[in-house]
């Protein structure tokens, strides 16, 4: 992907950001809602392909940074069942919204990286559209 289609895709995901950080500073949706629309946001095309641009190297070092820095939180998310594994994405993209505080390519970089985790990937990938995306790569092993 170039440089400026990468802009593009960039700029029009951070005002969507910007829209749900407004709605969620007037208290028009609760934190339930707001996880719902951020799963949506990341399971749209253009986060999907700002995922796939990465290379198989930098998606693992982002995958293995956010493991360093807590895997108890690892381990247990990894080990849950896939109904409770959605939620915890649901969840987990609200704290990365809520925990960078303006909305930004940074913090859309957060939300995908989160969101293409071996335990979540399944949940975007399975998405209506893109059960014929090239997988990502992310699996969860024995060890995990």
């Amino acid at each position: 992907m170039d440089e400026a289609t990468r802009q593009k895709l960039v700029n029009k995901l951070v005002r969507r950001l910007e829209g749900l950080s407004g709605l969620h500073d007037r208290d028009v949706i609760d934190l339930t809602l707001l996880g719902r629309q951020l799963f949506q946001l990341v399971c749209t095309q253009e986060a999907w392909s700002l995922a796939c641009s990465l290379t198989d190297e930098e998606r693992e070092a982002r995958r293995l940074l956010i493991r360093l820095h807590d895997p108890d939180r690892w381990r247990k998310d990894s080990a849950e069942s896939e109904e409770k594994r959605r939620n915890l994405l649901e969840e987990r993209l609200v704290e990365a919204f809520l925990g960078e505080g303006v909305s930004s390519p940074r913090l859309l970089d957060s939300l995908i990286d989160v969101a293409c985790l071996p335990h979540f990937i399944g949940f975007v990938r399975d998405r209506a559209g893109f059960k014929d995306a090239r997988p990502s790569g992310g699996r969860v092993k024995v060890l995990d």
